[in-house]
Parts: structure tokens; sequence; C-alpha cells
């Protein structure tokens, strides 16, 4: 059996300040310039606003939070959020300039291919109606119940649940012996689980050299024969250990995952007043940051941290979007005098052995809240010259 996708929550790294005008869809710079987003992308990032489904889980996007106000001067400001991954979007009505501001979240730390993002923030909703445990998406609930064992025993997760599984719908990585879990979501709030789930369970995990095995289900009681069965001294003699998890455990399990306090994602950034992009002047070095001009392109070098340096690249045919590169200093030196080659999707570098020892960030968006303004401001300076249409101050507009 494979190792399956590993469950973990989903770090936002940062989150991009946007503005909306006119039809048209404007990263925010330092001071009170914008960067004009092009219509094809501008429309993407449009679509992701107005959708109820969250990019990132498929989960639903609720209104958790929206202040309005009857005057026409202050801002009316709302929150949606994912009901399962914590995935985020905020908008802001800006009556000044007849605009909104934006900010969208951003994952630089997740790799879809072998991880799916941990559901754990249900449970603030299944704490509120557990009746939703009934009507879930069996999948979806495998991998609600691995957020939560994952956050219950603050250990590794992998579901593996699929057609073929032979019962196995997770791997819990606790002690020294992986726990191997079967998730059975029944419909109805007062059905029993059978010995059949609990003896096929065995003969899986047992058959694959396991000896430690926990069967969830949304049932409210487990039979007595199941009870039984894994009481059985021949299970001792195998030193095979059966955990029997009902839907009122599991409600416990739940409770104690969100009783831990921790803000949602959506309040910690309402919390932290992140209105957009706040830039720090304080936090600039003289010497840290460096602008390279190149003929197609510029760089942006902060060498800050001299073992772990740290390139940002854009390219002239793509101004909203950037790859970061960090990397060694020896490798570093070598991109640094790259030239750059870029396509619609996939970034180029000229010394392609280089880059394969560093590590590669495609971002749409540059992490402006990371670099200090006074470092953008040559680059910036460029580009006015460069293109002027695609520069845009806001003071224009007052």
């Amino acid at each position: 059996m494979g190792s399956g996708k590993k469950i973990v929550p989903l770090q936002f790294s940062y989150s991009c300040g946007l503005f909306e005008c006119g039809g048209e869809i404007y990263q925010r710079l330092p001071g009170t310039l914008l960067l004009r987003i092009d219509p094809i992308r501008s429309q993407v990032i449009r679509d992701r606003l107005e959708s109820k489904i969250c990019s990132c889980c498929r989960g639903e996007m609720l209104i958790v939070h929206c202040m309005t106000h009857k005057d026409e001067v202050t801002p009316t400001t709302f929150y949606w959020a994912c009901d399962g991954c914590g995935f985020f979007k905020f908008a802001m009505s800006n009556q000044v300039l007849a605009g909104r501001d934006i900010d969208l979240p951003f994952i630089k730390e997740f790799d879809s291919r072998n991880e799916v993002p941990s559901l754990s923030q249900l449970s603030v909703v299944i704490n509120q109606n557990r009746d939703r445990l009934y009507t879930m998406d069996p999948t979806r609930f495998e991998v609600f119940v691995g957020s939560i064992l994952r956050d219950f025993y603050q250990c590794e997760v992998h579901h593996v649940g699929r057609s073929g599984d032979d019962g196995i719908d997770l791997i819990v990585i606790v002690g020294e012996n992986p726990l191997m879990v079967q998730v059975k979501r029944r419909t109805k709030s007062h059905s029993t689980e059978g010995i059949e789930v609990v003896k096929l369970l065995f003969a899986s995990v047992f058959g694959q050299g396991g000896n430690s095995a926990m069967v969830v289900t949304t049932a409210s009681r487990f039979s007595r024969p199941s009870h039984t069965w894994i009481a059985n001294p021949q299970l001792r003699d195998l030193k095979f250990q059966m955990q029997l998890v009902d839907v009122n455990s599991l409600m416990s399990m739940i409770n104690a995952v969100r009783s831990n306090g921790s803000p949602l994602p959506w309040e910690t950034h309402w919390d932290s007043h992140k209105f957009g992009v706040r830039y720090d002047y304080s936090e600039f070095q003289p010497g840290t940051w460096q602008h390279i001009p190149l003929e197609d392109g510029d760089l942006l070098v902060d060498l800050t941290n001299q073992e772990s340096p740290r390139l940002l690249a854009w390219s002239h045919h793509k101004l909203d979007s950037c790859v970061e590169i960090t990397g060694s200093q020896e490798n570093f030196q070598s991109v640094q005098c790259a030239e750059m080659a870029f396509d619609d999707l996939l970034h180029k570098y000229g010394d392609q052995a280089v880059v394969g020892t560093c590590r590669v960030n495609y971002q749409y968006f540059l992490d402006v809240e990371s670099v200090p303004a006074v470092a953008m401001t040559p680059l910036i300076t460029r580009w006015r010259s460069l293109f002027p249409e695609a520069m845009v101050d806001q003071m224009d507009w007052c």
C-alpha cells in the first residue's frame, strides 16, 4: 500500500494586497503606486474572489464577517472563509476611489501531489451542528477524521483511502507502530457498527504486518459482538490492539482539538489589521539589498542572510509575476548572472544546473510585505520609466 497524501494544515505565508477599480485589478506597491494586472489574470482573480467554492480544498466559502455602514465614507468590509481548511478572502469597499481593496492569502509551502489540506477547521462547524457528519462526502470525511487525529495525537497522518484500499483509509504515525484506521461515515445517527467491519480491518492490518488498528464511525455505537471480539485473548497473544471510536468518542476528540483556542486564519488577518500591504522601513539595512537591471528583466538580491541569500526576478514581459530563488552563497552567485528566458507559465533560467541545487518558488505576485519599500524604490523607478502604462498612482484619481 502506498503512503498516500500527508495531511497538513495550510500555512498562509502572506496575503497579496490588490485594488479593483473601473473593471481592472491592480497590485498595491509602496506608497500610492499600483501595478496593473493583465486582463486574463484579472479575470482569474475576480473568479476566485466571487467563487463560493474554496480553491484549496473544494469546501464551501461562507461569509463569516460583514461590517456595513449607512454613511458613504466608512468602508464596508467582508470576510469569506472556508469551513474546512481555513482559506479566506477579504474585501473592503473604497468609496473615495469607487473601488474595493482585496486581500487574497497565498501558500508557499504546499505540494498538492503529495499533500492534502487539513480540514480541522471543520471542527468549529461540527461542534455547532454534529448532524453535518452524516451528510459529509465520504472522502472528505476521511480527511476530516485524519485531520482531527493529527491534531489530537500531535503526529503525522496520511490519507490512503481509495478504491481497493483494503479497508485502510488513514495511517497515523504515532508511537513505534503505525496506527491503521478505517473510517465509516454512516448516514443515520442511530445506526450500529457491526462486527464485520472490525474483522475485515483486522485481516487487512494483520496481513500487512501491522499490530495497531482503529475503526472510526458516525454510528452511535458498536455492536456487543464487536467489543467482545476485540477483547479476545488471542488478539492479546498476537500483541494486536484494536480501538473502536463511535460518534460520541469522535465528538470528544473534536471538542478537544477545537478547545485549544487557536484563532482562525481570517481572525488572525483581521486582528493584525493587514488591510492591503504594510511596509516596514525599519528593518531595511543599507547594502543588504541590491537591484540588478537586466536587458529584459530585473533582479532584487537580498543578502541579509549570507548563508542563504534570496533572489527575486521579473521579466519585462510579465511584471505582475516574479520568481523567488534561495540557495547557498556559492550557487547563488552563479544564478545572479544567469540571463532569463520567460514562458507564460514556466520560468526558466540559463543556468539550469545551478537552479537545480537551489530552491525555486514561482509566484503570481510579489510578497512585498517581506521586501522593504526602500529596496523596491530603484526597481519601481525603472518600471515607471520603461512602462508608464503599467503603473498607476492613486493620487492621480483623487
